[in-house]
C-alpha cells in the first residue's frame, strides 16, 4: 500500500513538469511531498509491526500476580535456607583458615 504514495506523488511532479500554471504546479509539488510522507510513513509503520511481539506474547495480569507470589514464596524459602546453611560453614572455615599472625610472614 505505501508504494502507490510513490507511485502517486511521481504522477504529481510528472504533471507538475508539464503544467503551465505556477500555482498549480506548487499545489502538486505540495501534494508530491505530502504523498511522499505518507508512503515513508506508512513503510516505517510496517517494518515497526513486522519487528513487534504478536498479541499471543502479552501478559495476562492474573498469571503475573501468581507467578510474582510463588517466586516471593520461593525466595523467602530460600533466604531462610541460606541462612541456616551459613553459619555452620562460617565456623569451619574460620578453622580451617591459617592465623594471618601466625606462621612465616614472607619477609626474611
Amino acid at each position: 500500500m505505501p508504494w502507490i504514495f510513490f507511485l502517486l506523488a511521481l504522477g504529481c511532479i510528472a504533471l507538475a513538469m508539464r503544467t503551465q500554471s505556477m500555482g498549480f504546479a506548487l499545489l502538486l509539488l505540495l501534494a508530491s511531498l505530502g504523498l511522499m510522507l505518507a508512503g515513508a510513513l506508512g513503510l516505517l509503520s510496517a517494518r515497526i509491526q513486522s519487528r513487534s511481539q504478536g498479541g499471543g506474547m502479552q501478559l495476562n495480569p492474573a498469571l503475573e500476580r501468581e507467578r510474582l507470589r510463588q517466586q516471593r514464596e520461593a525466595s523467602g524459602k530460600s533466604s531462610s535456607a541460606v541462612v541456616t546453611a551459613e553459619n555452620p560453614a562460617v565456623g569451619s572455615r574460620r578453622e580451617a583458615e591459617p592465623d594471618a599472625g601466625s606462621g612465616d610472614g614472607g619477609g626474611d
